[in-house]
């Protein structure tokens, strides 16, 4: 049996590792790191940093991404445990602060939020593939990002209440969900993408129906929701929250 302690960060499991990044809100001085750890097995992947915010792991578990709240991201290659590719924030740029990363199922891209930009990487490359962009600026902080499974569609959610799909090959908006709630924290699709479940500050739960937009189901759920996750099957969700 695996005892797993959750510190202030967070956590991703990935074929046998477990991975955890140090919280946000550690000391400014305190030196970041990212953990593998097995039973009776811990690896550390140092590299300087200011205060690792996001880690995600690949499909396939041959690379794990970091990035932090400078804006950088760094990609490590997990079979020889060396940094694969990093990327700084452009000297003299407002930080993005990394708040949440995802791999698409292929392999191919990785996905970053970074206040108000979600910006797509090659993984072989670390080359700026795009951002994901409506025609006017988001001006709201984007709090989610999530990739459908055919690592075609991602999914985000804002401060602006908006959940929004977007379709990474072109890096537009193809919908927009507007759930009745100031801050949306959270936004998932379901494994077959057909629908996104998303939930905000109020607490509430929506399940939305991707093709038409329309809303299907709504539950108060907690007080706060910080994350979601759906079954394999699809056939069921879990939410997170104080109580």
């Amino acid at each position: 049996m695996v005892k797993i302690v959750l510190k202030i960060g967070i956590i991703f499991l990935a074929s046998s590792f477990l991975i955890s990044c140090m919280g946000i809100h550690e000391l400014p001085f305190a030196r970041p790191d990212v953990r593998l750890s097995t039973t009776g097995i811990t690896m550390e992947l140092k590299k300087s940093a200011y205060r690792v915010s996001t880690v995600a792991v690949s499909h396939d578990g041959k690379f794990l991404a970091s990035g932090d709240i400078n804006g950088n991201v760094t990609v490590w290659d997990m079979q020889n445990m060396k940094v694969h590719w990093s990327a700084k924030s452009p000297m003299g740029a407002r930080p993005t602060f990394k708040r949440a990363s995802v791999f698409t199922p292929d392999g191919k891209n990785l996905l970053t939020i970074g206040m108000k930009i979600i910006r797509v990487w090659d993984v072989e490359t670390g080359k700026i593939k795009k951002d994901l962009k409506t025609k006017k600026p988001l001006l709201s902080f984007v709090n989610s990002i999530d990739v459908s499974s055919d690592s075609k569609k991602a999914v985000s959610a804002a401060s602006d209440g908006m959940a929004r799909l977007w379709d990474i090959e072109k890096g537009t908006l193809t919908r927009a969900f507007k759930a009745g709630v100031e801050v949306l924290t959270v936004a998932e699709f379901s494994p077959d993408g057909r629908h996104t479940l998303s939930s905000g500050k109020d607490g509430v739960l929506i399940l939305w129906d991707n093709d038409t937009g329309a809303e299907l189901l709504k539950i108060k759920a907690h007080p706060v929701i910080a994350s979601l996750a759906f079954t394999r099957d699809g056939k069921r969700a879990f939410s997170s929250g104080p109580r």
